[in-house]
């Protein structure tokens, strides 16, 4: 088997040295289809383990089933999609010596997990968004893969954004220039739920269903929203708390709620309960600051954390990395638990795409 594209990033010039099917139908075969075109090339076929494609055409491309490619073992199969090892058992053995395939699922022992420090990783093409590098790397573009660990379930950025890097991308966030500016790239992106009062209710509401079965509210005298914005996600069940929220985007919090502007400042508090919610998606080193907030905890506090849960990476052979450089799963949150002695009360991936954990500290 041979790579699709070369370490430049064009495609291999091998694969035109006979015709070509292109295995998916999906965005990647179709991205493909286009890419040869403008290259002086038409594919002859498209070809799909989807039996719903196999007969109708693409392009005016006819769309072949894998029994068919039997009769094609004369031609170069370019595999335009990511999860190519499923697949090829459905490959005639002839043809795999002229199979083109992004080899997305490259093994390298040595390198190792950022969170649990394993070396079991697999390696995917990825790049910046657009609207990334410009405000994070001031125009220039920077080079990345996807990394996962096998051994956590975390994918995340090869590419750690350096301190003033990520201090670019949220200095002001969401303010009207930064939505001007992304909107330049990203014209369906748009910011006013986030400002909508029911949006806040509802998610603060999400909170409380979750975590009421394992928190007497009575006894929370001290709630700190780490990375919580303006703190306007604290939930108002926590009447009975000092509210406070940690966050370097310089906004102004809500009312009620005391803007701590350095981490040495969260460490003067003795936490009862701790919110750390859509942050360690973007952060270049969410280990240390898990390992900053299991120090904030005390003996019996909690620690909820809530990230979003997304898959979009497996429909990609070229994945484009935006906002978010880590993406987690639930067996990751478990790890994370197992790694730092902390009590899971509960753990749920919700169809919202939403990933939540309610985390207790267990006594010495």
């Amino acid at each position: 088997m041979h790579h699709l594209y070369m370490a430049d990033g064009t495609i291999n010039p091998k694969l035109f040295n006979k015709k070509i099917i292109i295995y998916g139908c999906g965005n990647d075969g179709k991205k493909l289809f286009l890419q040869l075109k403008e290259l002086g090339t038409c594919a002859a076929y498209f070809c799909d383990s989807n039996d719903k494609f196999c007969g109708k055409r693409l392009y005016g491309v006819s769309i072949l089933s894998c029994t068919q490619l039997s009769d094609y073992t004369d031609y170069n199969l370019a595999l335009a999609f990511h999860q190519y090892p499923q697949v090829l058992g459905k490959i005639p053995e002839k043809m795999k010596q002229n199979t083109f395939a992004d080899f997305l699922f490259q093994h390298e022992g040595k390198r190792k997990c950022i969170l649990c420090g394993q070396e079991d990783c697999t390696y995917d093409k990825a790049h910046f968004a657009p609207f990334l590098t410009e405000r994070m790397f001031l125009g220039k573009k920077q080079a990345t893969r996807l990394i996962h660990c096998r051994n956590c379930g975390l994918y995340y950025s090869d590419y750690r954004p350096a301190e003033h890097e990520i201090a670019r991308l949220y200095d002001c966030y969401r303010n009207e220039m930064y939505v001007e500016q992304r909107k330049k790239y990203e014209p369906e992106y748009f910011n006013e739920k986030f400002s909508k009062e029911q949006y806040c209710k509802e998610r603060k509401e999400s909170i409380i269903k979750f975590i009421a079965p394992y928190v007497n509210f009575e006894a929370i005298k001290t709630v700190l929203d780490y990375g919580g914005d303006k703190g306007q996600y604290i939930p108002n069940e926590f009447c009975h708390a000092d509210k406070y929220v940690y966050d370097i985007s310089g906004n102004q919090t809500i009312e009620g709620v005391t803007l701590l502007r350095t981490v040495d400042d969260s460490k003067r508090v003795k936490w009862d309960f701790i919110l750390c919610m859509h942050l360690l998606e973007h952060l270049s080193e969410p280990l240390k600051t898990i390992e900053n907030l299991i120090e904030l905890l005390h003996d019996n506090s909690y620690l909820y954390v809530e990230l979003p849960k997304q898959d979009y990476m497996h429909q990609y052979s070229d994945v484009e990395i935006n906002e978010h450089i880590n993406f987690f799963r639930e067996s990751t949150m478990r790890k994370i638990g197992e790694m730092f002695n902390l009590k899971i009360l509960d753990v749920k991936t919700e169809n919202v795409g939403l990933i939540r954990v309610l985390y207790q500290k267990s006594k010495g």
